[in-house]
């Protein structure tokens, strides 16, 4: 979905643009030269290019250097300076002589929100843009090209909105992933505004430290700070197939938003609790200690630092988004992994059925949590040494894993484990209850197995495995997502939840009732972004299937055509990753039974 490249803002002091004019200026900056240069290094599909570097160059240069782009496949994009200082003559003799779509424009020299500090020119810049718009948006409408206005730390969604509706088809938005801080908005909240306007993105990133008068933004690497990309490309993927976007670390210097600080406020309409709460609890994610030395080289006085320090956080920055899915850059377009970025907890997945999920989920790009009761029960049936030798075999997925054990009955160990996920992964996005199954209170089936004369103990035991758990494990981990607005959870019942059975009754029992609270939870959820659905396969070959009953040889076989057989772990989990995705982002309270046609009636 994004065509990835670079813009020059995040390589100030590599590029020759940090300090022009001081005795800090970097003598050696390489220039557009180079700018490309390392445009290539990282298989750049875009590249927003520095006004003033092309005002320098004659029509012909400006010519040549769109043919040189163009058999680099890479789309360009004028980046002029403030709307506010000025007509745009030069920008658009550079998007004509390119053939550049898109100009992106900041609005004003404000930064870190701070309208206050500006007086009543605030006002007269608001004047200024109006006036702008309406003219320079008309002429961009009529050369096929499109201002790309820029929340630069100033603006909020609802008044970038206002200023492309007032601009008509050609005004729309340049969205910077990181400026929904500054402006006291949540980033989700924020994309889901301004998401039918965009024409053009920034992915730029922070790391939060709180203060006593607000908060201090940090540069980071692209996709180690606060900003959920996954989510906020979910909503952006709603409304657009492809939209160029760029690599763009913050600035040298960090942004303190003053907001809670009075006068902070000043120039701004008002704000619920809750919306503002959103920010700030969208800015903990990741977020840097009270008390860590926040400053970049250049705010050390380290100039011998800068380059590397530029160059190493570009790359970083690249590498991560990589990862997601929506990113096409260089000769990869991941869009097989519609899971990147995301974080997956499947219980139960230390062997079996769960384990076979957990290694789909990352596949497709997530970042797993993977789960046992102990540490050694997943050589139980042969099936891995222990709990990390299954774990380290996800890593070949290229995406992060941790493991947890514990009870999933316990609600103490339950909170261990979200804690130790959260700490290692972050929040979870999809959420597996697998754990599970037909197993009392001996670590075996129970004997007797009917209704009538099943032990109390294994009742209970099985109550705790598949219920209650399940249960605790929503309560722990599914609040956050609420939180979020987003997030995706798959509860594994079975055939057996939809046929009267016997022996397994009180199994069966239990996995109905799976059934019943999956369909009421997502009732509970239905206005909160989170899906419920639960998956009921029927007899698999798992290993512990196998070797807890005589199996029927004739049904072993998937080779052959009919589905009168056990199906394969495999089958089971591509009904769970295709819930988890993007795919079945319509699809709520529902079970999708997977058992070869052996449950088909309704119900």
């Amino acid at each position: 979905m994004f065509r990835l490249g670079l813009n020059p803002y995040g390589l100030t002091y590599y590029l020759g643009l940090q300090g022009r004019g001081t005795p800090r200026h970097n003598p050696d900056g390489v220039g557009l030269e180079g700018f490309i240069t390392l445009a290539q290094e990282l298989g750049a599909r875009t590249l927003e290019i520095y006004e003033p570097w092309l005002t320098d160059l004659t029509d012909a240069e400006i010519v040549a250097l769109r043919r040189r782009l163009a058999a680099l496949d890479i789309v360009p994009v004028v980046s002029g300076g403030l709307l506010v200082a000025g007509p745009l003559d030069n920008a658009f003799r550079a998007a004509r002589l390119l053939e550049a779509t898109t100009i992106r424009i900041a609005l004003t020299p404000v930064l870190c929100g701070d309208r206050n500090a500006w007086g009543p020119k605030w006002s007269e810049f608001n004047a200024t843009i109006r006036a702008a718009l309406t003219e320079w948006g008309l002429r961009a409408a009529a050369e096929g090209r499109v201002l790309g206005i820029e929340n630069h730390q100033d603006f909020g969604s609802d008044e970038l909105v206002a200023f492309c509706e007032l601009g008509g088809p050609g005004v729309g938005i340049t969205y910077d992933t990181g400026n929904t801080f500054p402006v006291g908005e949540a980033p989700l909240a924020f994309t889901r505004r301004i998401a039918p306007h965009v024409r053009h993105v920034h992915l730029k990133d922070y790391r939060v430290q709180f203060t006593d008068e607000g908060y201090r933004l940090v540069r980071c690497a692209i996709g180690d700070g606060a900003v959920p990309f996954a989510e906020l490309a979910a909503i952006l993927g709603e409304h657009h197939d492809t939209l160029t976007a760029v690599l763009e670390p913050g600035a040298l210097e960090a942004r303190h938003v003053r907001c809670l600080t009075d006068d902070w406020w000043n120039g701004y309409a008002p704000k619920t609790a809750r919306e503002f709460a959103a920010c700030l609890s969208a800015a903990r994610l990741n977020r840097l200690a009270d008390d860590a030395d926040y400053r970049t080289p250049w705010e050390r006085d380290d100039d011998s630092a800068l380059v590397s320090y530029e160059l190493d956080m570009i790359r970083r920055s690249a590498a991560n988004m990589k990862k997601f899915d929506f990113i096409a850059i260089g000769e990869i377009s991941m869009t097989t992994r519609d899971l990147s970025g995301l974080t997956a907890f499947v219980t139960g997945s230390g062997r079996g059925l769960g384990r076979v999920m957990a290694d789909r989920l990352a596949e497709l790009g997530a970042n797993v949590a993977v789960h046992d009761l102990d540490w050694a029960r997943p050589s139980q049936y042969g099936e891995f040494a222990d709990l990390g030798d299954s774990a380290r075999g996800l890593e070949k997925h290229g995406t992060r894993i941790t493991a947890v054990t514990g009870n999933i009955g316990d609600k103490q160990a339950v909170a261990e484990m979200k804690r130790k996920i959260e700490a290692e992964l972050g929040d979870v996005h999809v959420l597996v209850n697998c754990a599970g199954g037909d197993i009392g209170a001996k670590g075996v089936k129970p004997n007797p197995n009917n209704a009538l004369d099943i032990d109390y103990e294994d009742i209970k035991v099985l109550t705790e495995n598949n219920l209650i758990g399940t249960m605790l494990v929503c309560q722990a981990f599914v609040p956050p997502m609420v939180k979020r607005g987003s997030g995706s959870v798959i509860n594994i019942a079975s055939a057996a939840a939809h046929i009267g059975c016997s022996p397994e009754v009180v199994y069966s029992t239990l996995k109905a009732a799976v059934v019943h609270y999956t369909r009421c939870l997502a009732k509970e959820l239905i206005d909160d972004g989170v899906r419920v659905n639960a998956v009921s396969p029927g007899a698999t070959k798992t290993a512990r299937f196998q070797a807890s009953r005589v199996v029927d040889p004739q049904r072993m076989d998937s080779s052959k055509k009919s589905l009168n057989r056990y199906a394969e772990p495999e089958e089971i989990a591509e009904a769970v990753a295709f819930l988890a995705g993007p795919r079945a982002r319509f699809i709520n309270g529902q079970v999708i039974r997977v058992d070869g046609g052996f449950t088909i009636f309704p119900g």
